[in-house]
């Protein structure tokens, strides 16, 4: 009897630890130190290659990843692909200082309330106004190199760091809100703007380092050139020096120099031009975030005002500068 009784406790000794190990391989990732909340941001797009999934979120040009050899990751994936479209934050918890993914947690319904209640549609009245006080094409190449210089007379560098500089020391993460402060300073000297978007596989110079985004913005102008012809230019500090042509600024989101790989080939990109008044743009809904006071714009650049290079954004902006 006494046999059957210890069997019995040996089994269920054994049991126990089945069962505790299996709980830990399920959740013990959520569980270890190093994994923190990051965001409650909405997806639009995830592309799966080899043995990762990576994922674009609407507020951060920075590409995050799962390890697909992971098996926890399924539900995560699949949470994700059923909310892209629909303007839907999730919680996203990372392995604390990287862009990878730990693990993503539904939002609640009050966090998806509060999401969308500021949300525009292309259609949208104001969407469509234009502001009659503000000149739309430059008349001269003299005249945007004299506004070209005072933004970046603006950036964190030439200022020694003051409150609300632009950031373009930092071109890892914010370029929502360097080109939402490029607009400001645009319609306070008379003129409109509106943002150009590219999207894609994108790898670029800032300098002293190469940084990877999953899509870029900045300010676009319209300029009379020299034989009276209107010309498109993009305004972006973080890559020139001056203003360039669209196409030019493209290519620099795609930078060969920083490919180490001779076989590697750059997929091809999406681009959209949107009007100024947007602060983030979502490709899969259609939908924009507005700023029109400037919180979040000043809110994020306050946040990076003082990091550098292209390490991951340490910290990012709390949920308020970007929801």
């Amino acid at each position: 009897m006494e046999k059957y009784s210890n069997l019995r406790l040996l089994f269920w000794c054994v049991s126990m630890v089945l069962v505790l190990n299996s709980c830990s391989s399920e959740s013990g990732y959520a569980k270890n130190e190093k994994v923190t909340e990051l965001a409650k941001w909405a997806p639009f797009e995830i592309k799966i290659k080899d043995q990762k999934a990576i994922v674009g979120f609407v507020e951060s040009p920075v590409p995050f990843e799962f390890d697909l050899t992971a098996n926890h990751h399924k539900n995560d994936i699949r949470l994700i692909e059923n909310v892209i479209g629909s303007d839907t934050p999730v919680r996203i918890f990372v392995y604390k200082g990287t862009s990878h993914i730990a693990k993503i947690e539904p939002a609640t319904q009050n966090d998806i309330l509060n999401y969308r209640k500021d949300l525009v549609s292309a259609n949208s009245e104001i969407m469509n106004r234009p502001d009659p006080l503000l000149v739309s094409i430059f008349p001269d190449e003299a005249a945007l190199a004299n506004i070209y210089t005072m933004i970046v007379n603006n950036s964190c560098a030439n200022t020694n760091f003051q409150e609300g500089c632009m950031t373009f020391q930092y071109a890892t993460d914010g370029c929502n809100a360097r080109a939402h402060k490029m607009k400001q300073l645009l319609n306070a000297n008379g003129y409109n703007c509106q943002k150009h978007y590219v999207f894609g596989g994108l790898l670029a110079s800032a300098g002293t380092c190469c940084v990877q985004w999953i899509y870029h913005t900045a300010p676009l102008v319209l300029v009379r050139n020299s034989n009276n012809i209107i010309e498109e230019r993009i305004l972006d500090p973080s890559l020139f020096a001056t203003a360039v042509t669209p196409e030019v600024w493209r290519a620099a989101c795609q930078n060969m120099a920083c490919v180490l790989n001779p076989d590697f080939e750059f997929e091809p990109v999406t681009y959209k031009t949107v009007p100024g008044i947007v602060f983030h743009y979502n490709p899969s809904s259609m939908s924009f975030r507005l700023d029109s006071d400037y919180f979040r714009t000043d809110c994020t650049l306050e946040v990076y005002q003082h990091q550098s290079g292209c390490a991951f954004p340490n910290p990012i902006p709390p949920d308020n500068c970007q929801n």
